[in-house]
């Protein structure tokens, strides 16, 4: 993500122009074709991200 100056009426804000960026590796585990389970961990490359994300996700689709 990268993240553009700032400017309050026409005065630009100094360091408020950052780059985020983190290597993510994950997988998923369908239980059945309407629920499953989604396990990320991130590690930040640049000194404005985080150091370490992890991130759990139990997606589940409504059939009608």
């Amino acid at each position: 993500k990268f993240f553009s100056r700032t400017e309050i009426e026409g005065r630009k804000i100094e360091e408020t122009d950052i780059t985020v960026a983190d290597l993510q590796f994950g997988g998923t585990y369908a239980y059945t074709d309407d629920m499953a389970l989604s396990i990320a961990i991130g590690f930040g490359l640049t000194p404005n991200s985080p150091d370490v994300q992890l991130s759990i996700k139990t997606p589940i689709r409504f059939s009608f």
